[in-house]
């Protein structure tokens, strides 16, 4: 089989479809089947944000020693603005990095990107020695660590909800005070049986 030829779709997995372990990262370096690793953690939004790493840097360095990542992804806005008065860090305090380590236990294909895994990242301080307080993930591990120190377990299920649009438009482009004209609903999709059925074709 040539490289070119292998599906990723196809790869086995040790784990839950998708997930991989760190000796199946390296063969799959080694035979060319990936060549990106998104190095990401969880902002303040919930959004994963970080970096492309060529796989060959990931295993030499950073698997061991992590990355820095500016701070004011901490303290902006959705909109990717730097917050002014930010108690944690802000412009009147100056903005430094963090840094994110590998949480190999995360490290999955990415099936939706070419030649592409990705790995869930802690976040800690800048010089790497304390795990940073705000960090969405450090404080769900602490409120995950209470529960079960009084006998809970926490469990969560995700509910998707998306719209679509009649239109290859960026949304960023259209008209934001006629922008309902654009779905492909122009009423609530609530249980709505007839419209889910035209939409079945994206499902």
């Amino acid at each position: 089989m040539n490289v070119e030829e292998i599906d990723l779709c196809e790869i086995p997995c040790k784990k839950s479809e998708g997930f991989i372990d760190f000796e199946r990262l390296n063969e799959l370096s080694k035979n060319k089947s990936l060549d990106t690793v998104l190095v990401i953690f969880t902002d303040i939004y919930g959004r994963f944000m970080g970096k492309r790493i060529a796989i060959n840097f990931f295993l030499d360095s950073i698997v061991n020693t992590g990355t820095h990542i500016c701070n004011y992804l901490f303290s902006s806005d959705i909109n990717m603005t730097p917050s002014e008065n930010y108690e944690a860090f802000g412009w009147q305090s100056g903005y430094g990095d963090f840094l994110i380590k590998p949480d190999l236990s995360t490290l999955r294909i990415v099936k939706w990107l070419n030649k592409t895994a990705m790995v869930i990242c802690d976040v800690y301080n800048s010089n790497g020695k304390a795990l940073l307080s705000i960090s969405p993930r450090n404080l769900l591990k602490e409120q995950v660590q209470k529960l079960g120190e009084l006998g809970f377990i926490a469990k969560s299920a995700s509910e998707i909800e998306y719209y679509l649009f009649n239109t290859s438009e960026k949304l960023s482009e259209l008209n934001v005070d006629h922008i309902r004209n654009y779905l492909s609903a122009p009423h609530g999709e609530d249980y709505h049986i007839l419209q889910t059925s035209r939409d079945e074709a994206f499902t």
